[in-house]
């Protein structure tokens, strides 16, 4: 009776021990940096890392006695984790930052660069255009695939390196690094025919102040880039749903890089 009874208590100290561990890698995803915790708010980030910790939680936990009878290795896998959690969300901010990127190309393009709105979520002051790229972002991650692909490839992640299990540092680098090219460039992409549209007004408008140097071409600018623009926006944003699975494919390219 008394080893039965060890036998759970060891049990359920180490399913205890592996939620404590799922929940820091959880922390570091979702409470600190990433734009999906920040789109929630507080209570209700911790909980919904509570609930994930206990769903996806795996046993057995590598090295679980040493753990439990060590506070001080705990501690240390549990920075681990954390870190770990951390390194993934910045390859979610890296598919947001797509996003961010195209936003901050158009307000500069149209102008809307020269007033300055405050996001809510962030609590910074930015443009108009990236402002709402930011929202659209969220708005597509949660209704789109994207979010089921997230919490598959955290589950996965957490086959491929259990908790408390020591995981490299160097493939995160490797994959960061890479994906950061792929950023500007599909945010580029991603505004890429409204910029045309608008290099297009330029040039009409450099003709026109070419043989009319008395109209004042920039109070006549403006309202037309405004207009163009967001005219532009509107159509060619529909169109956008294999660059927006590409940004965010992007940010869980890092991901392959670091569990692999």
């Amino acid at each position: 009776m008394l080893e039965l009874s060890t036998l759970v208590a060891g049990a359920t100290g180490e399913a205890g021990l592996a939620v404590l561990l799922t929940l820091a890698r959880l922390s570091g995803l979702l409470l600190v940096v990433s734009p999906i915790g920040a789109a929630l708010p507080g209570t209700l980030r911790v909980a919904l890392c509570l609930v994930l910790a206990v769903c996806l939680a795996r046993t057995p936990v590598p090295g679980a006695e040493h753990l439990l009878a060590d506070p001080w290795r705990l501690a240390g896998a549990a920075v681990s984790e954390f870190g770990l959690g951390a390194v993934l969300s910045l390859g979610i901010n890296i598919g947001f930052a797509v996003f961010t990127t195209a936003g901050r190309l158009l307000d500069i393009q149209i102008g809307f660069g020269m007033g300055q709105v405050l996001d809510p979520v962030t609590r910074q002051q930015m443009p108009v255009l990236t402002g709402i790229f930011r929202q659209l972002a969220l708005v597509a991650f949660f209704s789109g695939t994207a979010f089921a692909s997230f919490l598959i490839g955290f589950a996965r992640g957490l086959d491929l390196i259990p908790v408390g299990q020591a995981w490299l540092p160097g493939a995160a680098v490797a994959a960061a690094v890479t994906a950061f090219g792929g950023m500007f460039s599909l945010g580029f992409a991603m505004a890429a025919p409204v910029v045309v549209v608008l290099m297009l007004i330029e040039f009409a408008l450099g003709v026109i102040a070419r043989n009319l140097p008395q109209m004042n071409m920039f109070a006549l600018g403006i309202p037309l880039k405004v207009v163009a623009g967001t005219a532009a926006l509107a159509l060619w944003i529909g169109s956008a749903d294999a660059l927006v699975a590409r940004a965010f494919q992007l940010g869980f390219d890092v991901w392959s890089g670091v569990l692999h």
